[in-house]
């Protein structure tokens, strides 16, 4: 009777686990190529989402960037018991420090899906005939891209400023900058050399450009534009990466506007 009951369950354990293999058989989403990613408006409206995730992580925009200088200016104390930001509160900054190489290792990241996102809603554009895309998921399409270049813009901006020597006004800024991300996501392996500092202020600004043109009002906003950069953000944006540059014609046109 013990035999008996053995091998039946054996043999119902062997149903079970043959019957879950579907069940277990998935395609991870992480290993999806970014080729086949984007086959839809949702799927150009999550990529822009997962940007604004990234941007809002502690270790970018969600706090590592905005402590950075008080901590640096001693308008901050760090806590030892945490560990966070104390080589910087004491001027003992190393290039091996956590809080430093997360700024940089999530700025790309986030440099990383804007540029994504961007091609893969490029790709979907040339389909619009094909996919039947109607003139309001043409509008988000757009408004989405708008945010993914403004979004690139911004990151590009703080980390010129973090691991760059300062714009100088009327100088060549040849100074090394950072690496520019433009047509095409980061590949696994490849080498990419670092811009000038005039390089990566003039793609801050065309992405400005981009992220003003391509811009369609609150359309993927669903009520909340405070958590998205709507028109008057791109615009301040702008204002302040000219600020940096000490650009006195763009304050003169725009006082002069205002006036």
């Amino acid at each position: 009777m013990k035999k008996i009951f053995k091998y039946a369950f054996l043999a119902a354990l062997a149903f079970g686990v043959s019957s879950c293999d579907s069940y277990f058989d998935v395609e991870l989403e992480q290993n999806i190529p970014t080729n086949e990613a984007y086959k839809s408006v949702q799927d150009v409206q999550n990529g822009m989402i997962g940007a604004y995730y990234t941007l809002g992580t502690y270790r970018f925009y969600g706090r590592n960037v905005v402590a950075l200088g008080d901590m640096a200016s001693d308008l901050a104390t760090a806590s030892s018991s945490s560990g966070h930001f104390v080589s910087i509160n004491t001027y003992d900054l190393s290039d091996t420090d956590g809080d430093i190489e997360a700024i940089w290792s999530y700025g790309y990241k986030l440099v990383d899906k804007c540029v994504r996102t961007i091609q893969g809603a490029e790709a979907i554009e040339a389909q619009a005939t094909a996919l039947n895309l109607s003139e309001k998921d043409l509008a988000i399409i757009s408004s989405c891209k708008s945010q993914c270049y403004a979004l690139r813009a911004l990151a590009t901006f703080i980390m010129t400023n973090i691991y760059a020597l300062p714009y100088q006004p009327g100088q060549a800024n040849e100074q090394l900058g950072v690496c520019l991300l433009d047509k095409e996501p980061l590949q696994p392996f490849v080498n990419i050399k670092r811009s000038t500092v005039k390089q990566c202020y003039d793609q801050v600004l065309a992405d400005i450009v981009k992220a003003k043109e391509l811009y369609a009002g609150e359309i993927v906003m669903n009520g909340a534009p405070q958590f998205y950069f709507n028109e008057a953000a791109i615009y301040a944006l702008e204002a302040r990466v000219n600020l940096f540059m000490g650009t006195d014609s763009y304050r003169e046109k725009k006082i002069g506007r205002c006036l």
